[in-house]
């Protein structure tokens, strides 16, 4: 049997994947695998870290050892696991001697194992729970300490455990797809509740953990919802609670540092709280924490904007649309002044340096791309004008935006934002509204207008802008068929028409913005 049982080990906080327990389950079960639980101090961490585990690895048994059964014994109250259990030492009746139970329809499939000489979780720290249980639980004490490896590893009494105790599963509907497992950690106790719109108990320590109730509740995280958009397909939800107040859960890669998301973050929240600035709200943990990370990805929560992303018919009604988006971005840029000049950027994230143009290779793309780059590059680089830098959102257009039925106008996604000449920004927008082959130049004006009645361009800006909109579409179709290599998609299509466009008409973009002063 043990060759075939897949057996799932939490560790405690003074091992790791690496620990006597985990090495000892390799040797007997190759079919075991222990998660890494560290840093235990991040609870909602090691918690997430097992739902995943259960999710993946489907195991037949799973083994907690004193941290890692405190773990194991929230998923069996949470009902994520409901089979085979062997809690070792679990660290319940140190932290919570009255806190933590165990279900009662399943008490039949744990073991309980606690050391006679255990100085770390007293046997008697375990009493109210063996009483309110004896007739169901298997207890079992050992002439043993807290690391119980004497009977467990040394007298081999853990394989024995395991192989007596790996009777047929019961089953659980609870993990079925990646979509559950956020719900689950998102509505569990420790991290339960949006108040004020605050996450009170998100990334909250083990000592916060005091104020777990006896009852475990869903009152607070009522749907999630996977939302549409963004590279992932798993990577936006919609949280809404039970007094239907919406946010928004992203859990994304980002191939930055956390450093520079939780700037991003920051200035999102500087725009929401402190310029009044049309975007959503960023959400703070207890510990005033922007973003949380597991591994490759990062986890924030924002508030949900209700909208519609504006159509043809919005844009083309009339002017107000686009003039409003144009004003926007030109208060972007203003806040992002004072930003920028009181944070440190590392070089690698700064858009438009020397360290940047040694990263931009580019190779096997069409040679009208790769000329428009080229060309594009020794004028950017060659140019002496010092314009002015600052964070970036780097994709405003009309796609991030959302009108509200009062006619307000919003603007998402912040994560590409970048450290960049603030030229780039409008180039990009630019680009955007120009791609229209019907309306393009008229959009793009009604947006210049916008932007330059809050912030004026200077003449090297205007000089440059039109190379700035050829660099940024070249670098995005460049991008796109990177993604895809479907050049007959009707917006590559597109992008190509204009790039062909400003290539014959060098001066367009600046007879657009000129025209602003007339």
């Amino acid at each position: 049997m043990s060759s075939t049982l897949r057996v799932l080990f939490f560790h405690g906080l003074g091992s790791s994947i690496n620990g006597r327990k985990s090495l000892y389950l390799a040797k007997h079960f190759p079919n075991s695998y222990t998660p890494h639980l560290k840093p235990y101090y991040l609870l909602p961490l090691a918690f997430w870290r097992a739902i995943i585990a259960i999710y993946h690895f489907k195991p037949d048994i799973i083994v907690g050892t004193s941290f890692g059964g405190f773990i194991l014994m929230l998923l069996l109250q949470r009902q994520v696991w409901n089979g085979n259990t062997i809690l070792l030492a679990p660290a319940t009746g140190l932290l919570f001697k009255k806190r933590l139970w165990l279900p009662k329809d399943h008490r039949k499939n744990i073991v309980i194992v606690a050391g006679r000489n255990d100085k770390t979780v007293p046997l008697e720290g375990l009493t109210e729970l063996q009483q309110s249980s004896r007739d169901n639980i298997r207890f079992l004490v050992v002439e043993d300490d807290h690391r119980l490896n004497k009977s467990m590893i040394e007298q081999d009494q853990l394989r024995n455990l395991i192989n007596a105790n790996s009777q047929p599963p019961m089953t659980t509907n609870k993990i079925n797809n990646y979509f559950d497992c956020i719900k689950l950690w998102l509505s569990c106790e420790y991290l339960r509740g949006i108040r004020s719109n605050t996450i009170k108990t998100l990334f909250q320590t083990n000592l916060a953990l005091k104020n777990l109730r006896h009852q475990l509740d869903n009152e607070i995280v009522d749907q999630l919802n996977l939302l549409e958009g963004g590279f992932r397909p798993d990577e936006t939800y919609l949280l809404i609670t039970t007094d239907q107040v919406k946010y928004v859960v992203k859990y994304i890669e980002y191939s930055h540092s956390l450093e520079h998301l939780q700037s991003i973050l920051q200035f999102e929240k500087l725009l929401h709280d402190s310029y009044e600035y049309l975007c959503p709200q960023i959400i703070l943990s207890s510990k005033q924490q922007l973003v949380i990370r597991d591994d490759n990805r990062f986890l924030f929560i924002q508030t949900f904007i209700e909208g519609v992303e504006p159509t043809r018919e919005i844009l083309d009604k009339d002017d107000i649309y686009l003039h409003k988006m144009g004003h926007l971005l030109a208060q972007w840029r203003i806040a992002s002044r004072e930003y920028s000049s009181s944070i440190q950027i590392e070089e690698e994230d700064r858009e438009l340096t020397d360290q940047w143009w040694k990263k931009q290779t580019i190779q096997n793309v069409d040679p009208f791309l790769l000329s428009n780059f080229l060309e594009c590059k020794k004028y950017l680089i060659n140019l002496k004008a010092n314009f002015e830098r600052g964070l970036i959102h780097n994709d405003f257009h009309a796609n991030n935006s959302i009108m509200t039925n009062d006619g307000n106008i919003f603007i998402i996604d912040f994560v590409d934002a970048c450290q960049s000449v603030f030229v780039a920004d409008l180039a990009t927008s630019l680009f955007h509204l120009l791609v229209d082959q019907q309306n393009g130049e008229h959009r793009a004006q009604a947006f210049l207008q916008g932007y330059q009645q809050t912030t004026p361009l200077i003449k090297e800006e205007i000089n440059a802008l039109d190379m700035f909109v050829r660099f940024k579409l070249t670098l995005s179709i460049i991008e796109d068929l990177r993604d895809s290599n479907d050049t007959d998609h009707p917006f590559i299509q597109s992008c190509f028409h204009l790039l062909h466009k400003l290539n014959n008409h060098s001066t367009l973009v600046k007879n657009l913005c000129l025209q602003h002063y007339f």
